[in-house]
C-alpha cells in the first residue's frame, strides 16, 4: 500500500502566495491613503494655527489695518508657510479681515484654509 505524502502541492503553494500578495497590495494602498489624509490633516491644522495666530496678532496689537490684498512668508515649524490677508471695509468702523495660509508650490500659492475676522478700525 502507497503512503500517501504529506505536505502542499506547487498549486497549493502558488494559490496561497497569490492570495497574499493580493492581501498585501490591498493593505500598501489603504497605508498609502492613511499617510496621504495625515499629511493633509496636519498641513490644514497648522495652517489653521498660523491664521489663528495672525489674528489674534492683529487684535492685541490693536491693528489700524488699511483696506488692502497683501501677501506675506513666515517661517513656522521648520517651513516657509504663504499668508495672505484681505482687508474689506465693511462699515465706517469694522473691517473684515481674511487671513488664507497655505505653501508656495512653484509660482502658485496652496492654500490650506482661510479665517475670517472682524477689526475695529477706530481708536
Amino acid at each position: 500500500m502507497k503512503k500517501k505524502s504529506e505536505g502542499f502541492t506547487l498549486i497549493e503553494v502558488m494559490i496561497a502566495l497569490a492570495i497574499f500578495a493580493v492581501a498585501m497590495g490591498a493593505l500598501m494602498s489603504a497605508v498609502r491613503n492613511n499617510l496621504s489624509t495625515i499629511t493633509g490633516l496636519q498641513n490644514r491644522t497648522m495652517a489653521q494655527w498660523i491664521a489663528s495666530n495672525q489674528l489674534v496678532r492683529y487684535h492685541s496689537i490693536n491693528a489700524q489695518m488699511p483696506v488692502a490684498d497683501r501677501k506675506d512668508k513666515l517661517t513656522y515649524a521648520g517651513r516657509e508657510w504663504a499668508i495672505r490677508t484681505v482687508v474689506i471695509k465693511k462699515t465706517d468702523r469694522i473691517n473684515e479681515v481674511n487671513i488664507s495660509v497655505g505653501e508656495k508650490v512653484g509660482r502658485e500659492e496652496n492654500y490650506y484654509t482661510t479665517l475670517t475676522g472682524y477689526l475695529s478700525n477706530v481708536d
